[in-house]
């Protein structure tokens, strides 16, 4: 028995008619709205099969390309188990490349709404309209820097630094860091530097890291730390403090794609250490973001660096010696350990470096000291 639906039975009963002379041909071209190609084809298939000819071929059958029970099964089996806290596009990425499952976009989102699996995120929508701003023309023009305390992974929060050239939205380097501290903006900063070059402007929040907003004295989070500002000028490298995290919307939407993505990715490979976490991010994670995620092909201006990078970056506090050739730093007393030059009333400059080497230096030369017991001192 053959069920016909309300559109098949109108076809078989106007050709049906046209066929016994019961209805104009003309008037069923506009019944059907149809083409009179078309109504002369219906004729031709009535007459070699009689009512069947409304059915296509293909009713009944299972179509080729249908997902399979089993496969649907399986691969809501993976999600629910391994990708549970990815995005859809993301888990489809990595069924292709580590389950070597490969199906379309929309049949994986049916299979998702069908089995409640792997939700998509609501998007907040937005107050008012924002102006946007044009990206710079060229890579290394303008560098955008940023920390983003997060459970990235383990147990506890951490901070992960991004250094992203506005041109092209490529992360150049990245490191995580249990807080954002100056040492660990200066590795980033030196990470840019070995891997890309020198580049014209920092654009950074207010942390007084960077040092003081010159144009708004009162505003920086803290004050009094200018080494990082130091350090830049060697690379001629200027500052510009951004007003508001939505100005510096490129490394801030930037962060958002690493907390669905990155956060799911190092859950997913047990990474639950600093040196594990660092070493994922920058062998295996940002090379697959930057050709997702970046413009390919812009120019670039950057500037080879020649030189000891490592030795330019440095915290710098200075003490006075006195005249037993002797200072006091972080409640310990040094002393010089010279006897053919006069230091008296003269700075000594203590360098600490991002490995955890000290170096002192008088007059921009390296000295060598030893540390005096405070009983030594007082006995003499």
């Amino acid at each position: 028995m053959v069920t016909l639906n309300a559109k098949e039975q109108l076809k078989l009963d106007v050709v049906s008619k046209v066929f016994t002379g019961k209805i104009k041909f003309e008037t069923a071209i506009k019944i059907l709205n149809c083409s009179a190609r078309t109504l002369y084809r219906y004729l031709k298939k009535f007459k070699l099969e009689g009512a069947l000819f409304v059915k296509h071929k293909n009713t009944g059958n299972r179509p080729a390309n249908k997902t399979s029970l089993e496969l649907e099964k399986n691969i809501v089996g993976i999600c629910k188990d391994r990708y549970h806290d990815f995005n859809r596009t993301h888990a489809l990425e990595f069924l292709n490349e580590k389950e070597k499952i490969k199906i379309p976009k929309d049949t994986f989102n049916r299979i998702c709404n069908r089995n409640n699996i792997l939700k998509k995120r609501l998007k907040k929508r937005r107050s008012k309209i924002k102006r946007r701003r044009d990206r710079m023309p060229e890579q290394g023009l303008m560098i955008q820097l940023d920390g983003s305390p997060h459970r990235w992974f383990g147990l506890r929060k951490t901070c992960l630094l991004i250094a992203i050239d506005d041109a092209n939205s490529e992360i150049i380097y990245g490191e995580f860091s249990p807080t954002e501290t100056t040492f660990a903006c200066m590795n980033v900063i030196k990470g840019v530097l070995k891997n890309r070059g020198s580049f014209e402007v920092l654009y950074v929040d207010k942390a007084g890291i960077y040092g003081r907003d010159q144009q708004s004295l009162f505003s920086t989070k803290r004050d009094g730390f200018s080494n990082m500002k130091e350090r830049l000028k060697t690379y001629d490298i200027k500052v510009i403090f951004a007003h508001s995290p939505e100005a510096k919307g490129r490394v801030e939407r930037a962060f958002n794609t690493l907390q669905d993505r990155l956060v799911a990715e190092l859950r997913f490979n047990n990474i639950n250490t600093l040196e594990d976490a660092n070493k994922y991010l920058r062998e295996v994670y940002l090379p697959s973001h930057n050709r997702r995620f970046s413009i390919p092909n812009v120019a670039s201006s950057y500037v080879p660096v020649i030189g000891d990078i490592d030795k330019e970056f440095y915290m710098s506090i200075k003490r006075i010696i006195k005249n037993d050739h002797t200072f006091r730093n972080e409640n310990k007393l040094y002393d010089i350990q010279s006897n053919k030059t006069n230091y008296s009333g003269k700075e000594v400059e203590i360098r600490s470096y991002t490995d955890g080497k000290v170096l002192y230096f008088v007059d921009d030369i390296e000295i060598s000291l030893a540390e005096v017991k405070e009983k030594q001192a007082n006995a003499g």
